[in-house]
């Protein structure tokens, strides 16, 4: 037994020896042929194999064929239909032992090409291939002959079908329509890794794998129950991302398998954390608000001709919503997508924290890498075509919300109308509902342009309580009057890429004010915008909070009060300006712009704007300035220009500017300043000019004209942003003098015309507190000038240095016709501020209020100078022309002080002589007060009196003639003065001096010849003894004026004398002149307020003290006198006149003597005087 149980054992081992060694002797490859021909006869291809054929045993029994090509139908695009890199056909030992032939296949590596050509031929039909010839066919139907069926030794079945590491491509070369869109172009499966198993050829299947789809990394398993064509089969696909975070699963059954399939199931999908599943999918980090769990479930049934959803429900966070979808698949695909969701807290959803994985969350799409790690996204695109839109898809989505809670506030009616069609998206309508009765809506088209999204869309938004909006989106500004901000509208169009959009044709309302205009967007590189908008009239002041400027021009007045702070801000100024000039250079640089914005009509600060208009671009951190100008603001017109200017501290800034101040009362007001006088009969200034240099230094070269005249200014401002540093040359050029006068005086008429032109220039440096005007060069007129003017501007009241020297002035030039003068012989009334003194009686004082002659001006005295400012100078003046007083090398130095005024040197040639002066005007009360002492020294009279140059006496018939010359002096003449006005200054003028000096009397041959014609008559006297008394009177004046002539017209004759004032009134009691044997006297009083004098004169002969040999009375108005004459002349031709004449005729020389006396009484004395004084 044992003997055959080893036999039987070694028997078995050969028999398996020979099984598993055998093959390895077998050559398979000589099986090519018949293998290739079996498979053409099946498939009509050709099958090649360019590898090997073996027969393996370990570690299973297995044919292997390596490279193999099965060839492609005509027309397709590849030529091999598929491609193997090995296939593997194994057997199980175990089944085949027990009588089953179970068959394991594997293909390694396989490329499998699916192709619809363009007539429509499709590469897997082996129909026509596979059918027996028609010749056969009819013969085993002839014969009807049954043939034997053999039953196969072994039950065959196929185990399990493996692919590893597969590629299926799908094709669709057809133009037009009838595709399936989900292979409506190339599809590519590549990485497939699967194993269907099945217990025989009719099911159950199991399918279970995966593989790279679009780059996206899947999982699925696929389990059908038993396929029978005539019954019902059940099928369950789950498919899901290979590293998990979504899962989908498709259960039902598949009806009329053999005819038109139809699936009716269910549809269930889940995903913890729907942003994790759409970040591995896109590659892009998705919206914090996705961290949530999503679940969906529906009704779904597919067949060829469409895809129904229905009862479907989405349940995303704690939202949930319900709606069907239907796609129709027969043609071009056309779907419609309905959800809608009764309430949605997206509050809620804001502030749930949801589940999101930890650590790194990778995807291992080829085309998009990512990482997603602690919230942050970095991707890695990689080059591939352009992404699009289907075109040859037709789907709408309409989406609803009820009621929608968000920030606080709740919005109705939330609906969104969107279709994929064409190859875009169209947003047939987007809208909602907000707070504030407010409401939104958009609507347009969305397309892929080279990969990148194109949108073309016109937005539409309108509040009828904006204020309400803004306080739910909970930027509502403070401060603001709340008759603003109620009304608002937009309408425009957003078009554009994400890195190139633009909102065109915008039109906007806000309250009353209409705005147009667009807005580009600009994010590829460097961020860019262009904004362009137009107001049509807009109120500044109601937009911007209440007093918030006043406040600002308050507290920098304040803080430049405070001088001991003022110091600590400047020094914080200077330390925090070049941070935040870096921060603004380098906020620039961070992006690119053009600004373009005009308004017509704005009101800002309570002031009119008209025509106001930006134009600023800004391109790599430089500002150019096209234009910023605003035709009226306050009265003042400012145009603004400049190059592109780059805003760090070291580069050079350029600015053209234009001013016109047309209107400087409504300038002042809006500056709450006092207009200054001089501004008030300005009229327009306007300025031009270019400020150029950095933030340190600026250079100016300025012009500005105003009253016909044009002031120029070049030089450089330096450190203008803390305490400007100036140095600048000014020029001023007025054509005619007359207008700068008349800023002051405004009825101011030259006498003489035109005064001339006024060109002057000088260097002006320093700071606004400490100013130095040097080199001042010009002329006046015809007047020169030059010198220094310097000020110091710290305190209230500046303190001015001045040097200044002048050529010839002639003030007649400048005399005007009207100076507010009276006529002649008109009297006014003291002013009242002018007090009469306490011990006069009523009739003293009524007398004193009537002392101004109209000459003197009665206008108020402007001592307004004198009170804004304190000063020290020195003036020199070559000559001066003072209405027929010419002084000559004037010179002057004194200072002002407290509103005093203190000439401490006057020096002056006048009338030949030295003039030297201390005069003081105090008006710090606000009467001006008049105190000065006074000296000339040897004036020569004749120069001062032009009239004694040429003396007339006329004496009737006769005439004589002279000169009266010689040094006087003034000695000690102090006087003091107070008033508000001219006439109140002369009216209270008081003081005294004393006259010296010499007068020189010279006669002309007039006079010796009248003098002979007397002697003639004196001597035809005596030889016509009967006419004697007749000539008597002229004898007597002839013989008179003799006596006078050698009294003082033969040497110098000394004059002194002392004279008073006392409220306008000049007195004096002694003035002589002492002559050869005669000396003259005059008393009296000149008053000079009412323009009246009263003097009494008496030529007394030497030894003769008790009769004056002439007398002389003058009365009335100083320029025309009433003289009276008398004397002991006078008195002894009385007398001789008395002597009766006894032997007078009565013949015709009697009437003819009478003629002769009346011709004589027609001789006045007084005529006698008024010749001496030229009348």
């Amino acid at each position: 037994m044992k003997k055959f149980l080893f036999a039987f054992g070694a028997l078995m081992l050969l028999l398996v020896a020979a099984v598993l060694i055998a093959p390895q002797f077998i050559n398979w490859n000589l099986y090519k042929s018949e293998i290739t021909t079996a498979v053409r006869n099946v498939t009509g291809r050709e099958l090649n194999i360019d590898g090997d054929i073996e027969m393996t045993v370990f570690p299973s029994l297995a044919l292997k064929v390596s490279k193999v090509r099965l060839a492609n139908i005509a027309g397709a695009k590849s030529k091999e239909m598929l491609q193997l890199e090995d296939v593997r056909v194994g057997v199980s030992l175990g089944a085949l032992i027990s009588g089953k032939l179970a068959v394991i296949l594997t293909l390694i590596k396989p490329v499998v090409e699916l192709e619809i050509t363009r007539d429509g031929q499709t590469n897997w039909d082996f129909a026509q291939t596979n059918r027996l010839p028609q010749s056969n066919a009819i013969n085993s139907e002839g014969n009807k002959e049954k043939l034997p069926v053999e039953s196969p030794p072994f039950d065959i079945q196929l185990d399990s079908f493996r692919v590893v590491e597969g590629t299926v491509t799908y094709r669709d070369e057809r133009t037009g329509q009838g595709r399936p869109w989900i292979f409506s172009s190339i599809k590519q499966i590549k990485n497939l890794n699967s194993e269907v198993s099945f217990d025989s050829l009719k099911g159950p299947f199991r399918l279970k794998g995966d593989a790279r789809f679009k780059g996206l990394p899947l999982r699925f398993e696929i389990g059908t129950g038993m396929i029978d064509p005539a019954r019902t089969a059940a099928i369950k696909a789950k498919i899901g991302l290979k590293q998990g975070s979504g899962d989908f699963t498709l259960t039902g059954n598949i009806f009329n398998l053999t005819s038109s399939p139809v699936f009716k199931g269910g549809f269930k999908g889940a995903s913890e954390n729907i942003a994790t599943f759409v970040t591995r999918i896109s590659g892009q980090e998705a919206p914090k608000i996705s961290r949530q769990k999503m679940d969906t479930a529906a009704k779904i049934a597919i067949s060829q001709q469409a895809i129904s959803l229905s009862e479907w429900v989405l349940q995303f966070g704690t939202v949930r919503a319900t709606g069907a979808a239907d796609i129709a698949l027969a043609g071009e695909p056309i779907g419609q997508v309905q959800l809608r969701v009764a309430s949605f807290d997206l509050d809620g959803l804001l502030q749930e924290n949801p589940t999101a994985s930890s650590g790194s969350v990778e995807t291992d799409n080829a085309e998009v890498r990512a990482i997603y790690k602690a919230g942050r996204m970095i991707t890695e695109k990689a080059s591939g075509r352009p992404l699009s839109f289907p075109a040859d898809l037709d789907v709408s989505v309409n989406l609803d919300a009820d009621v929608m809670k968000y920030r606080g506030g709740i919005l109705r009616q939330a609906n969104a109308k969107v279709r994929l069609a064409q190859g875009k998206i169209f947003i047939e309508q987007m809208s909602v509902l907000l707070p504030g009765s407010s409401s939104m809506g958009l609507a347009g088209t969305l397309q892929l342009s080279k990969g990148k999204p194109f949108a073309n869309i016109r937005i539409k938004a309108q509040s009828d309580d904006l204020r309400g909006l803004l306080k739910w989106l909970k930027v509502e500004p403070s401060g603001i009057s709340t008759s603003r901000l109620r009304r608002f509208s937009v309408d425009t169009v957003l078009q554009g890429t994400s890195e190139n959009l633009r909102a065109q044709s915008m039109s906007a309302k806000l309250d009353n004010t209409i705005v147009q205009g667009g807005l580009t967007l600009v994010l590829g590189g460097k961020p860019a915008f262009g904004l362009s908008l137009a107001f049509d009239r807009i109120n500044l002041d109601a937009y911007l909070p209440r007093g918030g400027i006043l406040k600002t021009r308050q507290n920098i007045k304040s803080k430049t009060g405070n001088k001991a702070k003022g110091a600590n801000e400047k020094i914080s100024t200077t330390k925090s300006a070049p941070l935040s000039q870096k921060s603004a250079t380098a906020l620039l640089d961070k992006f690119n712009a053009n600004i373009a914005i005009t308004a017509k009509n704005m009101t800002f600060q309570k002031q009119l704007v008209r025509n106001f208009k930006a134009n600023v671009s800004v391109v790599d951190g430089a500002i150019a300035v096209k234009e910023i100008s605003v035709a009226d603001f306050a009265g003042l017109g400012v145009a603004l220009s400049s190059p592109p200017n780059n805003f760090d501290s070291r580069s050079p800034v350029t600015v053209n500017y234009r001013a016109e101040l047309n209107e400087s009362k409504r300038f002042f007001r809006f500056l709450g300043m006092a207009r200054p006088v001089v501004l008030r009969k300005i009229g327009k200034i306007s300025s031009t000019g270019i400020l150029s240099g950095d933030f340190q230094k600026f250079n100016v070269n300025s012009s500005i004209k105003a009253a016909g005249g044009t002031v120029k200014m070049n030089g450089s401002i330096a450190s203008f942003s803390t305490n400007p540093i100036f140095d600048l040359g000014v020029s001023l050029n007025v054509p005619e003098t007359l207008a700068l006068i008349k800023l002051v005086d405004k009825g101011y008429r030259p006498a003489k015309g035109k005064i001339g032109r006024t060109i002057v220039s000088f260097y002006a440096k320093g700071t606004p507190s400490n100013v130095t005007l040097s080199t001042i060069k010009g002329q006046v007129g015809p007047t020169t000038v030059n010198g220094s003017v310097s000020a110091n501007l710290t305190s209230i009241i500046p303190n001015v240095s001045a040097r200044l020297n002048f050529g010839h002035i002639d003030l007649a030039r400048f005399k005007s016709t009207s100076g507010g003068r009276g006529r002649p012989g008109a009297y006014i009334r003291r002013d009242r501020g002018q007090k009469v003194g306490k011990g006069r009686s009523h009739l003293q004082k009524s007398k004193a209020l009537e002392v101004a002659h109209g000459r003197w001006s009665r206008d108020r005295i402007d001592t307004s100078l004198l009170n804004s400012a304190n000063a020290k100078f020195a003036v020199s003046i070559k000559s001066l022309n003072l209405d027929g007083l010419s002084l000559r090398d004037v010179s002057s130095d004194g200072s002002l002080k407290r509103s005093i005024l203190k000439i401490d040197a006057l020096n002056a040639l006048v009338f030949g002589g030295l003039l030297s002066a201390i005069v003081t005007v105090d008006a710090s009360s606000g009467v001006p007060a008049l105190a000065a002492d006074l000296n000339l020294n040897k004036a020569e009279v004749n120069q001062a009196v032009v009239a004694l140059n040429r003396l007339r006496m006329n004496f009737g018939p006769f005439k004589f003639g002279g000169k009266i010359g010689g040094p006087v002096s003034i000695r000690n003449l102090s006087i003091t003065a107070i008033g508000t006005s001219e006439a109140a200054l002369v009216s209270s003028l008081t003081g005294k001096g004393r006259l010296e000096g010499t007068l020189n009397v010279s006669l002309t041959s007039g006079t010796k010849i009248g003098a002979a014609v007397a002697g003639i008559a004196s001597i035809a006297g005596g030889l016509l003894d009967k006419g004697r008394s007749s000539l008597q009177p002229l004898t007597q004046v002839a013989r008179t004026s003799n006596r006078l002539i050698s009294y003082f017209g033969r040497a110098p004759n000394p004059l002194f004398g002392d004279f008073t004032i006392n409220r306008g009134t000049v007195q004096s009691k002694n003035l002589q002149v002492v002559g050869q044997n005669a000396v003259a006297l005059t008393a009296g009083t000149v008053n000079l307020p009412r323009w009246l004098l009263n003097t009494n004169s008496q030529i007394i002969e030497n030894g003769q003290s008790d009769a004056a040999l002439v007398t002389a009375a003058a009365s009335g108005d100083i320029e025309r006198p009433k003289i009276k004459v008398g004397g002991s002349w006078l008195r002894a031709q009385k007398q001789q006149r008395a002597k009766p004449d006894q032997k007078a005729s009565k013949n015709s020389l009697k009437s003819s003597q009478q003629q002769q006396q009346q011709k004589l009484r027609r001789i006045q004395p007084q005529d006698i005087l008024k010749g001496i004084f030229g009348r």
